[in-house]
C-alpha cells in the first residue's frame, strides 16, 4: 500500500495489523505527493521518513510569469536540469496539452507545443483556453498598413453603423473614407468605405445601388468640421459585384455586398499630410473568436442622427455555427461574417449594447493579423442597432476576394 505525506516527518511506525502464520509481513511503500515522488520503499518497522521541501526547477519561475489566458502551467515532470514538462490547464479544469519547457544557457523558454494549429484567433498558445478574444472599442496602436502594390501584387508588378463605441483618434484608422452619394433620383446617401489601393475605394454594394455620383472625403474624423489633413475627390466609376441582388439560400438578395469605386485622382498622392494610408486585404479567411473593430459616422443609437464624430467598436468574430446557435439568424452563406457581442451571460443569445447602427454601411471590419490592419469585412447589414441576439452581417473581403481582384485588373490600377 501507497501513504501521501507531504513536509512531514513520519517515526517509529509500528504496524498494527495481524501476521498470520505462514504468511509474510506487509510491506508499506511511502510517497510524497510532491517531487520527488517515491522517498522510500518497504518501510520496516520502527523506521522514519521526512517529505522535505524541493528545490524548484528553473522552469518553474518562468511558467508562473507566463500570461495564460483563463488557464496555468502545471509542472508533470522534471525531465533533467534542463527540461521539464508542464500541462496547459483551463481554469475550468480541462487540460489542453502538454507544453515542454527549456532552460539553456540562463535562458528559459517554453516550445512551440504541437497542438498548437489548435488555436482560433489567438497569436500564441497560450490563449487556447479562451474562445473569445477581448474587445475593445479602440483599435490596437501600431497595426501596420499595406501599399497597393501589397494588396494587388500581380497588377502593381506589371504596372452601417455604430452604438456603444468610442470616439476615435487623430490617424487611428488612416484608410477610412467618408463616401457621399447622389442618387438618380437626386437625394443624398451617406456610407463609409476604406483605401485599398491608390485610386480605389471599397464600400457596400447597397450604397453604390442606383446613384449618378460619388464623392469620397479621406483624412475625416469630424463628418461636420474641417480636419488639417482633410480632402475631397470624386470618383469616376464604381463596380458592383454581380451576384449583389440576386436570390441566395438564406433568401436574401443581399449577399456580396461589395462595391468597388475608382477615382482618377491618386488619393494617397493628394493627402496633404500623407497620412492616408490602404487597409491591408486578407489572405485567409475569418477565424472564430477573432477581436476586431467596426469604424463608422453612423447613429449612437437605434432611429437617432448620423455622428458628427467618427466612432469604433470592438466585436468578436463568431462561427456561423456559434452563431446560428446564439442569434435569430438559421442560415449564413459564405460571404456572411457574424460578429457581435458573444453571449457572455449566457442567456442563449449574443449580448447587445455595442454594434454598427444606421449610417455606418460600407465601413471597415479591421482585424489585426500579423502586426497588419487587416479589412476582413465590410458593414452590410442587420436588424435594429446593438439588439441583443440581432447580430450585424459584414460581407466577407476575403470570400469576394477574386472579385476584386479581377475588378482591379481589369480596370487598371
Amino acid at each position: 500500500m501507497d501513504i501521501g505525506i507531504v513536509l512531514i516527518s513520519m517515526s517509529g511506525f509500528e504496524p498494527t495489523w495481524p501476521v498470520k502464520p505462514g504468511r509474510k509481513q506487509p510491506k508499506l511503500n511511502a510517497k510524497c505527493f510532491k517531487f520527488p515522488k517515491i522517498v522510500k520503499k518497504n518501510i520496516e518497522k520502527g523506521a522514519s521518513l521526512s517529505c522535505v521541501p524541493r528545490t524548484p526547477h528553473p522552469c518553474e519561475d518562468k511558467a508562473g510569469s507566463m500570461d495564460i489566458l483563463d488557464g496555468s502551467l502545471v509542472l508533470t515532470e522534471e525531465i533533467n536540469s534542463k527540461r521539464a514538462k508542464f500541462n496547459l490547464v483551463c481554469d475550468d479544469g480541462t487540460v489542453k496539452g502538454e507544453v515542454v519547457c527549456v532552460n539553456r544557457k540562463e535562458q528559459v523558454y517554453f516550445q512551440e507545443p504541437e497542438w498548437s494549429n489548435q488555436i482560433t484567433w489567438q497569436d500564441s498558445w497560450k490563449g487556447i483556453c479562451r474562445e473569445f478574444a477581448p474587445l475593445s472599442n479602440s483599435i490596437t496602436a501600431g497595426l501596420q498598413t499595406c501599399s497597393e502594390a501589397d494588396n494587388f501584387p500581380e497588377l502593381a508588378s506589371a504596372e452601417g453603423r455604430i452604438v456603444g463605441g468610442a470616439p476615435v483618434a487623430e490617424n487611428e484608422w488612416p484608410w477610412i473614407t467618408y463616401l457621399k452619394f447622389e442618387t438618380n433620383s437626386g437625394d443624398e446617401r451617406l456610407c463609409g468605405g476604406s483605401v485599398i489601393a491608390n485610386r480605389w475605394v471599397i464600400s457596400a454594394a447597397h450604397c453604390c445601388k442606383e446613384v449618378q455620383k460619388v464623392v469620397g472625403r479621406f483624412g475625416d474624423l469630424k463628418a461636420m468640421e474641417s480636419d488639417s489633413n482633410e480632402y475631397e475627390l470624386e470618383a469616376s466609376a464604381w463596380f458592383n459585384h454581380p451576384e449583389y441582388g440576386l436570390m441566395q439560400g438564406d433568401f436574401d438578395t443581399t449577399n456580396n455586398d461589395v462595391c468597388l469605386i475608382k477615382f482618377v485622382d491618386d488619393i494617397i498622392a493628394n493627402d496633404p499630410e500623407s497620412k492616408v494610408q490602404p487597409a491591408c486585404l486578407p489572405e485567409a479567411d475569418k477565424q472564430h473568436g477573432a477581436g476586431c473593430w467596426a469604424a463608422g459616422w453612423g447613429s449612437t443609437f437605434f432611429g437617432g442622427p448620423a455622428s458628427p464624430d467618427l466612432h469604433s467598436v470592438g466585436v468578436n468574430v463568431f462561427s456561423a455555427e456559434y452563431c446560428i446557435a446564439k442569434s435569430i439568424y438559421f442560415f449564413l452563406e459564405a460571404d456572411d461574417i457574424c460578429a457581435y457581442t458573444p453571449d457572455l451571460d449566457g442567456n442563449g443569445q449574443m449580448d447587445g449594447g455595442a454594434a454598427a447602427c444606421n449610417g455606418d454601411s460600407g465601413g471597415p471590419l479591421i482585424c489585426p493579423t500579423n502586426g497588419k490592419a487587416t479589412l476582413i469585412g465590410l458593414v452590410s447589414r442587420g436588424i435594429g442597432c446593438a439588439w441583443a441576439g440581432f447580430p450585424n452581417k459584414y460581407t466577407s473581403t476575403f470570400v469576394t476576394s477574386s472579385w476584386i481582384q479581377e475588378t482591379v485588373a481589369a480596370n487598371g490600377l
